[in-house]
């Protein structure tokens, strides 16, 4: 890598910030993940919620 003005860091320091931002990336990916996760199973409830009440109505109809 070749060294630019203002930019005085080695490239020890480039590789360690490099692998945090790798690890901060995986974090918010694993986050995202388990957050959809959630909102499916949320819904997948909502849905059986729903067609439950639709069974029950039209048992009663």
């Amino acid at each position: 890598m070749k060294n630019q003005p203002g930019l005085n860091f080695s490239i020890t320091e480039y590789n360690k910030a490099q692998s945090e931002a790798i690890n901060i990336h995986a974090a918010i990916a694993s986050r995202i993940r388990r957050t959809v996760t959630v909102l499916s199973e949320i819904n997948c409830a909502r849905i059986i919620e729903r067609d439950e009440v639709i069974s029950s109505t039209a048992i009663a109809a």
